[in-house]
């Protein structure tokens, strides 16, 4: 089981790559996407809880396994904290809740 929030930013619509200054879709599809709310739901891994089969884990070099649960969590519980300004996001919500 794994666990992740829903992505603010979906690849299959709004992310891309740049390569010699010119710009591609992350992720490319067959059918060409008018709208971002025609494409399917995407989540961000949130890393909060991971578990696995210990035999299955030490076979494997991904996270996702054949059947692989996922948990959606709300955004609110899955804040990463990866730079300054995350730190400050979060102690600014903490701070309110008190």
């Amino acid at each position: 089981m794994i666990t992740g929030t829903l992505a603010k930013k979906n690849p299959f619509f709004n992310q891309a790559i740049i390569k010699k200054d010119f710009a591609y879709p992350v992720l490319k599809k067959k059918r060409i996407i008018k709208r971002r709310q025609s494409i399917n739901n995407v989540y961000d891994l949130n890393a909060a809880i991971y578990v696995w089969k210990r035999k299955s884990l030490l076979q494997s070099n991904t996270v996702f396994m054949k059947k692989t649960l996922f948990y959606k969590m709300p955004q609110n519980k899955s804040i990463d904290i990866d730079t300054e300004l995350d730190f400050k996001i979060v102690s600014s919500i903490l701070k309110k809740k008190i």
